[in-house]
């Protein structure tokens, strides 16, 4: 089960957290462009299921939703539109 999920610059200043539980828990990041994209899980999940997960549904679902938003979407879209950003992605994922 995911535990939560980050969104860190390369300062390490959080862009975008959602936590459901953080303990026992073990974690999986991958480095896009200016951002760290943090999955926080228990042990009944896989690592590579996760890291997959990243590595491919990830930039196509997230970066795409927030294209279609932004147009060419950075940091700063996400920081100063924190409000839109959660909606697009709860509309994205329903």
């Amino acid at each position: 089960m995911i535990k939560a999920v980050m969104v860190m610059n390369t300062q390490g200043k959080s862009r975008l957290a959602k936590f459901y539980e953080y303990l026992d828990s073990r974690l999986v990041y991958k480095h896009f462009a200016t951002l760290y994209f943090v999955f926080v899980f228990d042990s009944s999940e896989n690592e590579l299921a996760v890291l997959d997960l990243i590595q491919d549904v990830l930039p196509s679902v997230f970066v795409e939703t927030l294209d279609k938003c932004f147009q060419n979407v950075c940091e700063l879209d996400i920081v100063f539109n924190y409000s839109k950003v959660v909606s697009s992605l709860i509309s994205a994922s329903i």
